[in-house]
């Protein structure tokens, strides 16, 4: 059980510095995207997030389910 509570502590700092790191992250979209059209940076931010997850995710050696068009 030792183990465990570290571990649980350890995600616990990670995900508390994540979402440190968004709300910080928010007020400079805010700053960056002010002049553009939310229906045009909505989607581009949205689709290159999706983008940097799935190529961090791999990196880090997550296994993907790669899809055919």
């Amino acid at each position: 059980m030792v183990g465990d509570v570290e571990k649980m502590i350890l995600v616990g700092l990670v995900w508390g510095v994540t979402n440190s790191l968004m709300r910080k992250a928010s007020a400079t979209f805010f700053a960056i995207l002010s002049d553009t059209p939310i229906s045009v940076a909505v989607p581009v931010t949205n689709a290159t997030t999706f983008a940097a997850t799935a190529v961090s995710g791999m990196l880090l050696g997550e296994k993907t389910h790669l899809v055919s068009i």
